[in-house]
């Protein structure tokens, strides 16, 4: 068996501890899988590279002690606010956010702490303190890893004063629950008894019961004591309730049960009489799906009067993700279905990033679907650039490593999420360090951005990781379709100084399309379009003509000039 390179086993363990050295263990691990002929030979020769992230993912559980944990919940959940203690299998509190350590769990908490290690299961209680209710959520130490706080030798009791009705409006907001179903899980949240919460609403437990499998379906929970958990164990549910609320500008997520019997999970944003546009971020979707700022798009959209129909697969805060499409011929197939329920015969399609290689495919499989395409960054996954060193390491883990070694991208994408997950922020501010151009450092360190980049992190769990690294694996393998052979009028934009998708990239693309534009934008990175939707947007039902002559990369867009979210 052939030895490691020691810069990269050293580098696996350091990203443990450094997350920001992610980036330069990407590029060495595609540098070294680059320089190996054949995808057999990268196997064969590399099988303690392997080893070395396995044993890096039991260290990752491993390491993080209650000083860790205490760092972690003060970064992760501090602005959440719930009290979090950790304690030991005899009861003893060994760290607490809101008082000392060193003393012994109440007595009503060691009991129900015995409970959940002898049916190690998750108990969530209401309680009542100072004439406030209170939610308690205490988790066995073997099933404290998904809180992502704590290590495998302490149990783990969230606590916080919470305003039950907020809590499940705001659930019901997410799912587009009826009044009737909000104010019976309001009831059943009280009793978590589904006959008492239907005497306190006067109604039948027949009624109850098909209220509660309407909450099911709609939310993609299978047993009472999962959608309590759903409730309670959602992180956005502790967030406290704001002093002067305001009522927001809800996606409506949808399901649509196709011919074909397969779920079609996607999200409307915009005045339901806007014009149209179907927008595909990638296979699965996600960045409009979990931009959460709804109020501040929405406004856009409704001045602009148009309707966004998107993907939403992923990242979507159900724990059960959507279809999985294995080619686009399947997924043209859903899309085409998809649009007759909804009583159209075809739409325009916007896209961003790998959503164009998607749209492409569909586009091929279905040529009458898309009277016009607009490709926002595309990025192109037969194209390999000259010096690919220099761009960012998405690029390397995608476009190298994945093509060459998928086995290795399912070791380090997992890896690579929870250390995300950590220290999110770190990550945008070093990806803004390293841009090209002002504009995307101008994104990079925008609060909606931000925000947007916390939110998809909340829900990237490893289910989701698992769909992603798939979807990656789909992405990256050779085109199946001729480009060619698709005929639809399409209109490229892409950044000069995009790290993520090369412009050549987009230049052979564009080349390759006959009946394509491709309009560059100096100043621009990858991520333009997330602040520049108030000009682009409409150009998906108008396209502009090749003479266009697109603002300045200095005029910043719109939603950069939004308020900072509270």
């Amino acid at each position: 068996m052939n030895q490691a390179p020691s810069e990269l086993v050293h580098g696996i363990y350091q990203s443990l501890v450094d997350g920001g050295s992610w980036p330069e263990l990407v590029l060495g691990l595609a540098d070294h899988v680059d320089r190996t002929a054949t995808a057999e030979q990268i196997a064969a020769q590399n099988k303690e590279l392997l080893d070395h992230f396995d044993r890096a993912d039991v260290l990752n559980t491993q390491l993080v002690g209650p000083e860790m944990a205490g760092r972690r919940v003060q970064d992760t959940l501090g602005q959440a606010g719930p009290d979090i203690q950790l304690i030991d299998d005899d009861g003893t509190v060994v760290y607490n956010t809101d008082g000392a350590s060193g003393q012994q769990a109440t007595q009503n908490v060691r009991t129900r702490l015995a409970r959940c290690v002898a049916k190690n299961t998750v108990e969530s209680w209401l309680e009542s303190t100072d004439g406030h209710p209170h939610i308690y959520i205490l988790v066995p130490r073997t099933q404290t890893q998904q809180l992502d706080i704590a290590s495998p030798a302490h149990h783990v009791l969230l606590s916080r004063a919470v305003d039950l009705t907020n809590v499940v409006h705001r659930f019901a907001a997410q799912h587009d629950l009826s009044g009737a179903e909000t104010q019976l899980l309001i009831a059943f949240l009280r009793t978590t008894d589904l006959r008492q919460a239907a005497a306190a609403l006067n109604i039948t437990y027949e009624t109850s019961r098909k209220y509660l499998k309407s909450i099911f379906s709609k939310s993609g929970q299978s047993s009472q004591a999962k959608l309590i958990r759903a409730l309670l164990l959602n992180p956005l549910m502790l967030l406290p309730t704001p002093t002067q609320p305001t009522e927001p500008v809800r996606a409506l997520r949808r399901f649509a049960l196709l011919p074909n019997g397969r779920t079609y999970r996607y999200f409307t944003l915009g005045p339901e009489s806007g014009r149209p546009i179907f927008y595909i971020d990638g296979i699965r979707g996600g960045t409009l799906d979990c931009l959460g700022h709804y109020n501040e798009v929405s406004a856009q959209l409704k001045q602009m009067n148009l309707r966004l129909i998107a993907n939403s697969q992923a990242y979507s805060t159900r724990p059960k993700p959507g279809a999985i499409w294995t080619d686009f011929a399947q997924l043209a197939e859903d899309v085409g279905q998809l649009f007759a329920e909804l009583g159209f015969s075809q739409l325009p399609v916007l896209t961003h990033g790998y959503g164009a290689h998607t749209a492409l495919g569909i586009a091929h499989a279905r040529p009458d679907l898309f009277p016009h395409m607009m490709l926002v960054s595309p990025s192109n996954p037969e194209f390999k650039h000259n010096n690919w060193r220099e761009m960012d390491f998405s690029y390397h883990l995608i476009h190298v490593v994945a093509r060459k070694w998928p086995q290795l991208l399912e070791r380090v994408l997992p890896l690579l999420s929870r250390s995300m997950r950590k220290d999110i922020d770190g990550f945008n501010a070093k990806t803004a360090r390293l841009a090209k151009c002002a504009h995307e450092r101008a994104i990079f360190t925008c609060p909606l951005f931000l925000e947007r980049s916390r939110r998809l992190m909340d829900v990237f769990d490893d289910a989701e990781i698992e769909h992603f690294i798939e979807e990656i694996k789909l992405h990256a393998r050779p085109r199946l379709f001729d480009l060619g052979a698709i005929q639809t009028p399409i209109t490229l934009f892409h950044g000069k100084e995009d790290q993520h998708a090369p412009l050549a990239g987009a230049r052979q693309l564009a080349s390759q399309l006959p009946n394509a534009t491709l309009h560059e934008l100096p100043g621009m990175g990858h991520h333009h379009m997330l602040a520049e939707w108030d000009w682009m947007m409409p150009l998906a039902l108008d396209p502009p003509t090749q003479s266009f002559n697109p603002p300045p990369a200095s005029r910043r867009g719109s939603l950069l000039a939004a308020p900072n979210p509270e």
